[in-house]
């Protein structure tokens, strides 16, 4: 779900390939070189080099933004976008920025996660959100979305367990500034939390918390809290529930469920409420998925690490899941890594993109 790191992660320039169920890849039929792309629960949306999207899988809920209920194998254009420099897919929704700084979303829609003023059950082709200044960002969860703005972040949709940053638990149809919060400079949307980092490297996470993933010590939900214990970081990628940052010399730390050892702490697969370590990892980028988390090393590798049961873990393999992050087997000079519910992707040297896992079509 996030814009700069997270489960539908920015990508950049390639043309895609993936496949069902398994860590080969196999090219999305009827897609060409593409500048970016983003994985939901259910569907997939790229920006074509001319900046038009292309979206496919599930549109049960208008997720590919062609104005159709129908459930294509072959990518299809998302309706009257031009423009666009930023897109992010989290559950069945998706948003994108154009280079004006106008937020478009649609798909699932029942709690106003469209940002629109309405809270039909499902929009079916891009519609701007409303009230919103020029955003730099956009990043999708899986009930609401957010947008950067000036170092600013406002979100829309549901409340109910403060993903929108307040404690009145009503939903918001519109867009709301989420108070406490600024000079920011990314933000990243996993299930039902978000997390922003600050121009001084400080995270700040808010939302849904019962699994430790907001960093602060505990187990609860929150309004915007800091994260516990780490230093300065570069970035940061929410998962469904559970979040990863890396520091500019690379050092990577997650914390939040861990059942399926998604925070690579090795057989120690607790839930945290504060950072850990991920041993052995020099991370330029992270991708956290459902239940597992990928990472771009800074030697241009791709590992991952927690559960495979859709084969998300490329050469990484292990039914069972592993909590060591260990060698997709994409190749070298990787530029870049998306990771959704039970699938991957990776954009290799020459732009290439390469996807694996279940349903990664």
């Amino acid at each position: 779900m996030l814009l700069a790191a997270a489960v539908g992660a920015l990508l950049v320039l390639g043309s895609v390939a993936c496949s069902r169920t398994t860590g080969a890849a196999t090219e999305v039929a009827g897609l060409g070189p593409v500048r970016a792309v983003t994985l939901g629960t259910h569907h997939g949306c790229a920006i074509a080099t001319d900046r038009t999207v292309r979206c496919w899988g599930s549109d049960y809920f208008g997720q590919l933004g062609d104005g159709h209920h129908v459930d294509p194998r072959r990518p299809v254009a998302a309706t009257g976008l031009a423009d666009i420099v930023g897109i992010d897919a989290g559950g069945d929704l998706t948003c994108a920025v154009d280079g004006q700084g106008r937020v478009a979303c649609w798909g699932y829609n029942f709690d106003g996660q469209v940002g629109s003023g309405t809270s039909e059950d499902a929009v079916f082709q891009p519609t701007l959100v409303r009230g919103l200044g020029a955003a730099q960002a956009v990043t999708a969860g899986e009930e609401h979305a957010c947008a950067l703005t000036s170092g600013e972040v406002w979100c829309w949709g549901s409340n109910d367990v403060g993903q929108l940053g307040r404690s009145d638990p009503a939903r918001s149809l519109v867009p709301v500034r989420v108070p406490g919060l600024s000079d920011v400079r990314s933000i990243s949307a996993g299930g039902w939390h978000t997390c922003a980092v600050r121009t001084d490297g400080s995270v700040s996470c808010w939302g849904l918390g019962g699994s430790g993933q907001l960093g602060a010590g505990t187990f609860s939900d929150s309004a915007p809290v800091e994260v516990e214990g780490l230093p300065a970081v570069t970035t940061v990628s929410a998962g469904s529930a559970h979040t990863c940052a890396a520091a500019d010399d690379g050092r990577a730390w997650c914390w939040g469920a861990g059942a399926q050892g998604q925070l690579g702490a090795g057989a120690d697969r607790r839930d945290q409420d504060r950072p850990v370590s991920v041993p052995g990892l020099r991370a330029r980028q992270l991708a956290s998925g459902a239940g597992h988390t990928c990472a771009v090393t800074t030697a241009g590798r791709v590992r991952c690490w927690g559960d495979d049961r859709g084969g998300q873990l490329g050469a990484a393999t292990d039914v069972g899941g592993s909590g060591i992050a260990a060698d997709a087997g994409v190749g070298a000079d990787v530029q870049a890594v998306a990771a959704a519910e039970d699938r991957s992707c990776a954009v290799g040297p020459g732009g290439e993109l390469r996807c694996w896992g279940a349903q990664a079509r």
